[in-house]
């Protein structure tokens, strides 16, 4: 994404999440942006 420009929004879709408490949906939510942030960071788009 970064190598082609894109500076837009990105979108998580966790399936099969309807079945998971709130707080496993949060934990999720938290592990998921550290990893997205860390990809990002690793490629210099951030």
């Amino acid at each position: 994404l970064h190598e082609n420009g894109y500076t837009g929004p990105l979108n998580l879709e966790v399936i099969g999440a309807r079945e998971y408490s709130l707080a496993q949906c949060c934990t999720i939510a938290a592990e998921s942006r550290g990893h997205m942030q860390a990809c990002l960071q690793a490629c210099g788009a951030r």
